[in-house]
């Protein structure tokens, strides 16, 4: 136990309460300020966009009542939660937890053909874009991300039906593409299964959520792929669903069937 109210960094990632309501990705973005970051730092520490990162240090900042570094400093230092990044600190790995949720993974169709066609640079302008999108609209369904995989994402939701929601928005704001270049677009296929997991900070662990992943590569751009899990527990009104039986799986002995989810209503905005 750390000192001041004594919530451990372990505990805190794991889920445990947090103090004035924050939440882990908010905590993520308070200690990378305590250290002295600023937005663009933060976002390349995290791997998150510098949009999504405002809006968490607009909403950790107010929750924690803080206003400057210092003072994030001071209250992380008032509830004993580590933040210091000097050599040799070493933040204690997370217990596991098992949780049930609906997992959701993102890929970017054909991403190493579109960089050779649009170049590093103007690719890279592109992916920014994509991640603001993609990290924005998880967000708007009350999802977790879990990590960028450079390509696309990984969230977590607690309810299928905001995975689906979630899945439909993504899909129905892309393409995207660059002024000067329209014919260069990218499309965006998702995967979403549901099952348990161990969540151990901010990633989880398990056969469902290498079966989303598994499920996400069969998926072309534009398509939502989801297993029967979800189609099980998915609202009436949320999609039609086409079934694709079983594909086969990478390391996965009992694959469950997948179908397409065409989604119902129409495009938003």
């Amino acid at each position: 136990t750390l000192a001041g109210h004594g919530l451990s960094l372990s505990l805190a990632l794991a889920g445990a309460a947090l103090p004035d309501g924050l939440r882990i990705d908010e905590l993520h973005v308070l200690r990378s300020l305590a250290r002295g970051r600023g937005p663009e730092e933060i976002a390349y520490e995290l791997a998150l966009s510098e949009p999504t990162v405002a809006a968490l240090l607009n909403s950790g900042m107010a929750r924690a009542h803080v206003a400057s570094p210092a003072e994030a400093a001071k209250y992380l230092e008032n509830w004993g939660i580590e933040f210091d990044d000097e050599p040799g600190l070493e933040v204690p790995e997370p217990p596991g937890v098992m949780v049930r949720r609906s997992f959701l993974f993102t890929d970017i169709a054909g991403s190493t053909p579109l960089n050779e066609l649009l170049g590093d640079e103007q690719y890279f302008r592109l992916l920014q874009r994509h991640n603001a999108v993609v990290e924005t609209l998880i967000r708007k369904h009350a999802g977790v991300v879990m990590k960028n995989t450079g390509d696309g994402y990984f969230a977590t939701f607690e309810e299928p039906a905001r995975a689906l929601a979630c899945a439909t928005d993504i899909v129905q704001r892309f393409p995207l593409s660059l002024p000067g270049a329209p014919t260069a677009t990218m499309h965006v296929g998702v995967g979403v299964h549901d099952g348990a997991a161990v969540l151990s900070g901010n990633d989880a662990f398990g056969i469902a959520v290498v079966t989303a992943s598994r499920i996400c590569g069969l998926a072309a751009g534009g398509e939502i792929l989801v297993t029967e899990a979800i189609r099980r527990l998915a609202p009436e009104t949320e999609g039609l669903f086409a079934d694709r039986g079983r594909p086969p799986l990478k390391g996965i002995a009992r694959a469950p069937r997948v179908y397409q989810m065409r989604p119902r209503r129409a495009p938003v905005g």
